[in-house]
């Protein structure tokens, strides 16, 4: 392979005419035939090259074995540091060969800023990343053919990211026709709200010369997406946008997005482009990682940008998602490094090209940039402008010269980022400089008019000022044009890096800085009218910082439900916890309780999706606000607060406190009339009942509320009476002995809950159907439907689905014969649910670890962990269980001492008593199994065999399940008779 440079990846660089590798001024020793394995793999980057082709080509005509590349490859790993078990350079490829995976680059160098012009299309200068350069091309020219990739350009701020995508988007529409949809991530300084940066881009796409075409394919594709974007609705496809679900819920969001994708990709080739992905909101993140797994061939080129250290430090869940998508090898990476001192020296040659009598003197220069900036770029870019503008170096005759000692140019250098951005903003004219405050206050990027509104100046003026900046590339870059609902025009513009943003708007004096945000809140608001909420993010966070908070507690409560309505349930807590704390600083009184009750409520049953049901936060939300209805007299909430108390203490496993709630809960919807309250009512009845053991009357109120519940009520954040009562139904049926319509009640729900599109209630419906399987002892779809609701609730994190669903393959890894890997699972995730707070199915999840002890034959074990489960059951008055906790109690028995056959009989009979008294057919059928097989002789064996026949015969239904089998299975070997 011909390169200009020396193939270079990480600190490290292939001397390819003095045949070494070097760190920096280190020579790393390497024998000959190392160092041509190492460049072998280094000039194919990415493909597996196989031990055979290894061998051909760099020992042709010896014998060898595999041996020899073992020990080359070990020698080259220990001279790079590489660890084979989490390798960043060379992979093995198991039984295979290797690949090289360290990401080449060239010598560093950027696309930096040009000398101040007037010109908007003057190139800037470009030096270094040819190699990137050369890669992103390549993989655009993949993406052409169909081959969809997705890449990440990653680098510490100020490396030059936005400069690499900038160049690359320039040559890729000067290659051919493509699709260029750019949005950015921005952080926040309040909280935002879901996929901001992906409608950033969808609008700003929208608005270009292709309107027409984009707006067609979202109105056909992606019309929940459209209706994000009011400003791209045209009237021909209002009605069309009524009749859409206004739910924006997850999944369709994510399905229309790629639709929307696909069909622009049919045009022309599509590179979307989303920067600083490390302040993304988890919706945004979603989207990317729905988009990378994609498996159809398209011309797409997904492009991400962010900042590894700020992923580190935020702990950004774009981490998980980055080593997931390398485990299924779905996205590529490129690093950009720091700058070596001839990539500055390059620089500087490019910026300020001079003769033969400057030539020395400007390297000079540029070792000792880069002695003081370290390579950064936007440090050394900053310190060359800044020579500049103070005539240090000065253009005469066409040649750059150094007018000043190299000493002072560089020692002006400010020692951190943020004095020299004050200083680059000092250098600005007052005017300039107000603008560029006025704009850190409305945002990375935005709106002239908000700005002139703050600075209380004409649109037009600042228009213009931004303009100009903007030409001469002084912190602000020119984005677009923006038009308001009120028919305000005015350009669209962004900091040219967020860290400048940052440091301009924190050295605002508070004073200013707050005046600032009223200004900004007010115009925004007015100029949005009645539409006001779509922007409530934001305008929360101009009142909050403005300290109007009364409008930034409203703002915070309708950006709330925003974020629900596309399941962003996390964004939804933080705002109405920010509204919270806004409240205390309102007077005291009626209206204050009123509000604190509302956002109590509301924040009670976000938590419950957030937190987990059994959480003590939710308990604290609903219990405060039940007594701030008691103590202004307001009854709004009264039987919703109830209700949430009452899944509170449910969960938690406090069935007496339950129970009474449940029947305050009936007796306020017979008062109500209200035929959804009604079924919420069946609901907490239900399920009160069915841990109560009282089967049948748990059925009747869930049968009842499936069949009444209205098929489009709105459910209260994710949870679905309606699904709520199929789902312990299923529970109820098989107790009761119907496998089979337990079975189809959970198809059923399983279908519905995806049909909703919700979240929370699929990972509900399909952790009951693991649990319906571990009933009819299927352990592989257990481990199925327990690693559908895993994934499901580590993307939401529903902490105590995902516990319960690990427990569940646990017990089912226990079943097929991994006693050991099932029983460390369990342990280990028992011990999550506790931390949950959850303890209503407590005892059954005990009840499964003390059954794979029983398999281990560790007596001892099972029994301490079946008295314990027991002695939980009647503390909690959960007794739905105890029959099946008495019959393990009485197999651990049988496994000991043969003096412990007496009392493991007791237990069976017990379990038989209890099972008869909940009318639990199928646990009635198990004790009957368990009571034959302790039996020691015939006559015994006998009688209990009748106690068997007779449970055995009331079945009509269910005869493949494993119980039903086991028990006819006794019967006709045991008894001789079925």
């Amino acid at each position: 392979m011909t390169r200009e440079f020396d193939p270079q990846f990480g600190p490290f660089r292939l001397d390819l005419a003095a045949e070494r590798l070097t760190r920096g001024d280190e020579a790393l020793r390497l024998r000959a035939k190392s160092f041509a394995l190492l460049r072998y793999l280094v000039e194919r980057p990415g493909r597996l090259l196989t031990k055979q082709e290894l061998l051909d080509a760099l020992w042709p005509d010896i014998a060898v074995g595999d041996a020899v590349l073992t020990v080359s490859v070990s020698e080259i790993r220990d001279a790079l540091g590489d660890d084979p078990q989490a390798p960043r350079f060379i992979e093995t490829v198991h039984r295979r060969g290797y690949r090289f995976i360290g990401g080449l680059r060239p010598p560093p160098g950027l696309t930096a800023p040009a000398h101040d012009t007037d010109s908007p299309s003057a190139e800037p200068v470009m030096v270094g990343r040819e190699d990137t350069m050369e890669q992103l091309l390549r993989w655009l020219d993949e993406a052409r053919r169909g081959g969809r990739r997705t890449v990440f350009v990653t680098g510490e701020p100020g490396i030059g990211k936005t400069a690499v995508v900038d160049a690359f988007l320039r040559r890729a529409v000067a290659h051919g026709p493509a699709w260029i949809v750019r949005g950015q991530c921005v952080e926040h300084h309040g909280v935002g709200e879901p996929y901001l940066p992906i409608l950033d881009a969808l609008g700003r796409i929208g608005r270009g010369p292709a309107r027409e075409r984009v707006v067609d394919v979202l109105a056909g594709h992606a019309p929940t997406w459209l209706r994000e974007l009011p400003g791209l609705i045209r009237a021909a496809d209002r009605r069309v946008l009524d009749r859409v679900a206004r739910d924006g819920a997850r999944e369709r969001m994510l399905r229309e997005l790629a639709d929307a994708v696909s069909a622009l990709a049919a045009d022309r080739p599509l590179v979307f482009l989303l920067e600083d992905l490390h302040w993304s909101d988890h919706a945004t993140l979603d989207a990317v990682a729905w988009l990378a797994r994609r498996p159809e061939p398209e011309p797409v080129l997904l492009l991400g940008t962010y900042r590894p250290v700020e992923v580190v430090v935020r702990a950004h869940p774009l981490a998980a998602l980055k080593r997931e998508l390398a485990l299924q090898r779905r996205f590529e990476h490129l690093p950009l490094e720091l700058l070596t001192e001839a990539a500055v020296a390059r620089y500087l040659a490019a910026r300020c090209p001079s003769g033969p009598s400057a030539a020395s003197t400007l390297r000079e220069l540029a070792r000792a940039i880069h002695r003081r900036t370290g390579g950064h770029p936007l440090f050394m870019v900053t310190v060359v402008d800044h020579a500049v503008r103070r005539g240090w170096l000065i253009e005469r005759e066409g040649t750059w010269q150094v007018s000043a000692a190299i000493d002072e140019i560089v020692t002006s250098v400010p020692e951190s980022l943020r004095e020299m951005i004050e200083q680059e903003l000092e250098q600005l004219a007052p005017d300039e400089r107000r603008l560029v405050e006025a704009g850190s206050v409305a945002g990375v990027e935005f709106s002239a008019a908000a700005v002139a509104a703050g600075l209380d100046e004409a649109v037009e003026t600042i228009d213009e000022r931004c303009a100009r900046l903007a030409r001469r590339q002084q912190f602000l870059a020119g984005l677009d044009a923006t038009d308001w609902p009120d028919g305000t025009v005015a350009g669209w513009y962004g900091f040219r890096h967020s860290l400048q943003h940052q440091v301009v708007y924190e050295r605002l004096a508070p004073g200013l800085r707050r005046q600032l945000h009223q200004r900004i809140g007010d115009r925004e608001e007015a100029a949005y009218g009645q539409r006001a909420g779509e922007r409530a993010g934001e305008l929360a966070r101009h009142f909050e910082e403005g300290r109007d908070h009364e409008r930034a507690i409203t703002y915070h409560e309708q950006a709330a439900r925003n974020a629900l309505a596309r399941n962003g349930y996390h964004e939804a807590a933080n705002h109405l916890f920010r509204a919270l704390r806004l409240l205390e600083r309102l007077p005291e009184g009626r209206e204050r309780t009123r509000r604190e009750l509302d956002l109590q409520a509301a924040l009670g049953r976000v938590l419950m999706v957030v937190k987990g049901f059994a959480a003590l936060e939710v308990g604290q939300a609903f219990t405060r606000a039940e007594a701030l209805g008691t103590e202004v007299g307001d009854t709004s909430h009264r039987f919703a607060v109830r209700h949430g108390r009452w899944i509170h203490h449910c969960v938690r496993g406090e069935m007496r406190v339950a129970r009474a709630l449940a029947e305050e809960v009936w007796a306020e919807a017979e008062r109500a009339g209200d035929p959804v309250k009604f079924v919420q009512a069946r609901v907490a009845m239900g399920i009160t009942l069915f841990y109560a053991g009282e089967l049948s009357a748990a059925l009747t109120h869930l049968e009842e509320g499936m069949a009444h519940w209205p098929a489009r009520a709105s459910a209260s954040v994710g949870v679905d009476p309606g699904l709520t009562c199929r789902r312990y139904a299923i529970l109820s049926l098989w107790l009761l002995g119907h496998p089979d319509r337990a079975l189809e009640q959970c198809q059923t729900a399983v279908r519905l809950a995806r049909e909703r599109d919700s979240p929370p209630d699929l990972a509900a419906a399909t952790v009951f159907a693991a649990r319906l399987h571990q009933y009819r002892g299927e352990p592989r779809r257990i481990v199925e439907w327990a690693e559908t609701t895993m994934a499901l609730s580590r993307e939401y994190r529903f902490a105590q689905r995902l516990a319960a669903a690990t427990i569940l393959r646990g017990w089912a890894r226990a079943a097929e014969g991994r006693l050991a890997e099932g029983m460390t699972e369990m342990r280990e995730a028992i011990a999550a649910y506790r931390k949950t707070g959850a303890g209503d199915d407590m005892s059954y999840w005990l009840a499964l670890q003390a059954d794979i002890h029983r398999m281990q034959g560790d007596v001892d074990s099972g029994m301490a962990v079946v008295i314990e489960a027991l002695a939980q059951a009647r503390e909690r008055g959960v007794g739905v269980w105890e029959p099946e906790l008495h019959r393990l109690r009485g197999e651990l028995l049988r496994l000991g001492p043969a003096g412990d056959a007496f009392e493991a009989e007791a237990c069976f009979r017990e379990a038989l008593r209890l099972a008869r008294a909940h009318g639990a057919r199928s646990l009635e059928l198990r004790a009957a199994s368990s009571l034959v097989r302790c039996q020691p002789d015939r006559a015994r064996r006998r009688a209990a065999g009748r106690l068997l026949a007779e449970a055995y015969s009331w079945f009509t239904e269910g005869f493949d399940t494993s119980d039903l089998a086991e028990a006819r299975s006794i019967l006709e070997e045991r008894m001789g008779k079925l």
